[in-house]
């Protein structure tokens, strides 16, 4: 079961990203072979060159929306962000964004935030919560 309270955050510079379960973007060497060999556990995952970011949601598969009505589909119970060269399979199920400048990327308790930096208020958010009821603050 995924720790969903954990908190997982980093800022990625400007560029095209996938946003989504990662299971439908990440060939299988690096969703099972990096990711599942870690236990697939919530968090950041990179090397010299690629990473990824990585968080359960609140309520495992469905399907979600954003703050600017873009449709998520969840099969493995995650919604993550990777540059989109990394999204190989393709990005099914997700969307493919292009931040103007460094954004912060902030996952907590089943929200996802994406802010661009030095700004207050985000571009955009995922909440798979359900409800209005969260300890999620920015």
């Amino acid at each position: 079961m995924w720790n969903y309270n954990n908190t997982c955050e980093f800022i990625v510079p400007k560029g095209t990203y996938y946003v989504g379960d990662l299971c439908y973007a990440l060939e299988d060497d690096i969703y099972h072979g990096v990711f599942g060999d870690k236990g697939y556990v919530n968090g950041l995952y990179r090397n010299e060159e690629d990473f990824f970011l990585v968080s359960g949601t609140a309520f495992g598969d469905g399907e979600y929306v954003d703050t600017e009505g873009r449709s998520y589909s969840v099969d493995a119970g995650i919604i993550g962000i990777c540059p989109i060269a990394l999204a190989k399979k393709g990005t099914d199920g997700g969307q493919t964004i292009e931040f103007d400048g460094a954004t912060e990327c902030y996952f907590r308790a089943g929200m996802f935030s994406f802010t661009p930096v030095g700004e207050a208020i985000a571009l955009f958010v995922i909440d798979t919560r359900g409800d209005d009821e969260s300890e999620f603050s920015e």
